[in-house]
């Protein structure tokens, strides 16, 4: 995956050069931090601290044979927070110039991560936990670098009088926010986590002084030239005042204030095993992704669902590490982008599929532009940020023992 990804970026930049440690310890906030920090200082108003964190990121680990001291587990973490500072950095806006800053904290003062027991009885506490470690916005402030937590959730009955020690079937909670970590952070840490473990003390560190790091990225990004990423998303959006703004059916009204409480509701539909065999087969008979198979059906029911509206806009996520040096890196790296498709009603289902699957992919050398940016390449006249994107569409994949 790595030398495709190196392939390509070569394809598109053929002066391509590797990216190195700056040997940072401070800089500019990267632009995904951004948007997270001001998205959840203004838009989910965080002086309240009723309402729901939208950022948590637990991580829900089962321990499944054998046993593993506290002090082991406290072990490993440190040396996770030593070799990806990102773990260990403040982030807080610069009073003097006014930008979203970060600062690497050394590691060597004390643990970065907080660490909390809970005993249960049953498994209906572990869900209750869980919601807590999923909804509770006090639990970390990347203003004083807190932005990593650990919770480990003890059956009563697996307690014996060896309390240093975590049984099979004791659960261990990660938890981050998401200004320091994304969807692929979690395989990363996790095999970090694993190496830490198999070989304990055996492991070396790599050197902080030439491994890049979070912050390196953040300094490297705000150096690429957008011009041509800015000219492509411009000219996509050059007849948004034209669009007719997207009503959908919901019984909640949008907050006039912009201020959002983070409650939400989540509904499962189940498909069968026939229903999810036949979505494969046809995605590649289509010579397409399911991830592109879904999000045409995605605009097929939005169209049908709002009468047959034209012009639709969903909001799709980018994993956005673009580069073989940032595959291995713990942070958030995530964009979003608004993917505009004109459904011609007298087009058949497998046109639409080919409209959206050019649309990703010519999309692609475009995609590292911030969505803040992307913004600013659409008509000021009409747009509304928090209405051009009224829904989005992700496709997360499980493996279930």
């Amino acid at each position: 995956a790595q030398l495709l990804t190196k392939a390509i970026t070569s394809i598109l930049n053929p002066h391509y050069q590797s990216w190195f440690s700056l040997h940072a310890d401070h800089g500019e906030a990267s632009f995904a931090q951004s948007r997270i920090f001001l998205d959840e200082q203004i838009r989910f108003q965080s002086s309240n601290k009723k309402t729901t964190a939208i950022y948590n990121l637990p991580l829900l680990c089962r321990l499944s044979e054998s046993t593993m001291s506290i002090e082991c587990l406290q072990q490993i973490l440190r040396q996770i927070t030593e070799k990806h500072a990102i773990l260990r950095t403040n982030i807080r806006m610069d009073s003097v110039t006014g930008r979203i800053t970060q600062y690497i904290q050394p590691n060597n003062i004390h643990d970065w991560f907080s660490f909390h027991t809970s005993i249960i009885d049953d498994n209906n506490e572990l869900k209750i936990i869980l919601n807590d470690e999923l909804t509770n916005r006090t639990y970390f402030d990347f203003n004083q670098g807190r932005v990593f937590r650990c919770h480990i959730v003890r059956q009563r009955s697996s307690i014996t009088n060896h309390n240093d020690f975590l049984s099979a079937g004791d659960w261990i909670i990660f938890n981050f926010h998401h200004i320091a970590f994304d969807g692929e952070s979690e395989q990363i840490f996790l095999d970090d986590f694993q190496q830490f473990y198999n070989y304990k003390q055996q492991v070396q560190i790599n050197d902080e002084k030439t491994t890049l790091q979070y912050i390196d990225y953040s300094i490297h990004e705000r150096q690429i030239d957008m011009t041509a990423a800015k000219m492509y998303w411009r000219q996509i959006f050059k007849d948004y005042e034209t669009i007719q703004p997207m009503i959908l059916p919901v019984d909640r009204k949008l907050p006039s204030n912009g201020i959002y409480t983070g409650d939400g509701l989540s509904i499962e539909i189940y498909l069968n095993n026939e229903i999810v065999k036949q979505f494969i087969d046809y995605a590649s008979y289509s010579n397409a992704t399911l991830y592109q198979l879904c999000l045409t059906i995605y605009y097929t029911f939005l169209y049908k669902l709002i009468g047959g509206q034209r012009d639709i806009i969903i909001g799709i996520v980018q994993a956005n590490r673009y580069r073989p040096e940032l595959q291995r890196i713990i942070g958030m790296f995530v964009n979003t982008l608004p993917i505009l498709i004109h459904i011609d009603p007298y087009d058949t289902f497998e046109q639409l599929l080919s409209k959206v699957k050019t649309m990703i992919f010519e999309s692609q050398p475009y995609s590292n532009l911030p969505y803040q940016y992307i913004t600013e390449q659409i008509p000021m006249k009409k747009l509304n940020e928090y209405n051009l994107l009224q829904t989005m569409f992700t496709l997360d994949e499980y493996q279930l023992n």
